[in-house]
């Protein structure tokens, strides 16, 4: 799990010389909480939500 607790994962699962491929995501959570950390903040979460559909759709379209 170095440096990433993802890591794992992405080594794992991901083979790129079988063209299966890994992606990992990792953000700060106030990206979708409170300021204290302590609570989910919706409008926050909804920002980073349409954010990262963005971000999706323009990667699935470069890859197709």
């Amino acid at each position: 799990n170095h440096p990433f607790k993802g890591g794992y994962i992405t080594r794992h699962y991901g083979k790129p010389s079988a063209n299966q491929h890994a992606l990992q995501l990792e953000m700060s959570k106030v990206n979708y909480m409170d300021d204290a950390e302590r609570k989910y903040d919706k409008a926050r979460s909804d920002k980073m939500r349409a954010l990262l559909k963005r971000v999706f759709e323009k990667l699935i379209e470069q890859l197709a």
